[in-house]
């Protein structure tokens, strides 16, 4: 089973967490984390988008790498709140699942 993390207030605990970090590499990190984890892969240097398509933390915006992947920005209902609007979140995905629908 794939588990996703977007809950209210995780940005925050974030964002805390990368302080002192230059901003990109920060971000990159925070959208990282948003992949779910892959039983027997180490989820530092593997993950999968939500499309279930599989990602290598070191093809960070590698178009050329099978396992290439970039930042997307979604936005996302507040569950903790709900009719208060939407949060945006940073998410990876997978060069192969950008333009596609549906996990493969």
């Amino acid at each position: 089973m794939l588990v996703f993390s977007v809950v209210g207030g995780h940005n925050a605990a974030l964002r805390k967490e990368a302080a002192g970090m230059p901003r990109e590499r920060a971000e990159r990190n925070i959208a990282w984390t948003r992949g779910a984890e892959v039983p027997a892969l180490d989820p530092g240097d593997w993950r999968v988008d939500h499309l279930c398509r599989l990602m290598r933390y070191a093809d960070y915006n590698n178009r050329n790498a099978e396992f290439g992947w970039t930042i997307a920005e979604v936005a996302v209902a507040d569950l903790d709140e709900p009719g208060e609007g939407t949060e945006r979140v940073l998410r990876p995905v997978s060069f192969a699942t950008l333009g596609q629908t549906g996990c493969t």
